[in-house]
């Protein structure tokens, strides 16, 4: 479905147009229950492993990251330059250090930053999904 739009320029107003986006369309709070999103990522980790094997070759290192002031604003067009870059081998290693209870002193567990803990899950995710994508 095509969704009436204010003009954009750029593909990611083309995405917009093809899911039919527009702003209007978002109103309100949106929440999540921990237990449920828990669940959730549970069921879909399940159902990887299931299909790709207990350790997926996730066969790349670098990829964009928008500044999330610009992912979760679409009402305007992301600025190219605002793009940086990821990278699975750090992502990799940020999660199974954080697995592990991270590098702490003296025994102690290392604290957990949620934003850039989150980050380095988030690019995992991204790129499991990309993988299992037809």
């Amino acid at each position: 479905m095509i969704a009436p739009h204010a003009r954009h320029d750029g593909a990611l107003a083309d995405c917009w147009i093809q899911i039919g986006w527009h702003p209007q369309a978002m109103t309100g709070a949106t929440s999540v229950s921990m237990t449920v999103l828990r669940a959730a990522l549970d069921r879909v980790l399940g159902e990887v492993q299931r299909r790709h094997g207990d350790v997926v070759d996730l066969d790349a290192d670098l990829y964009y990251v928008l500044p999330a002031e610009s992912v979760y604003a679409p009402g305007t067009v992301p600025d190219g330059q605002a793009c940086t870059l990821g990278s699975l081998v750090d992502d990799v290693d940020a999660v199974r250090e954080l697995a592990a209870g991270g590098l702490a002193e003296e025994g102690e567990e290392a604290e957990v930053v949620v934003w850039h803990d989150l980050a380095h899950v988030i690019g995992v995710l991204q790129r499991l999904a990309a993988i299992d994508r037809p």
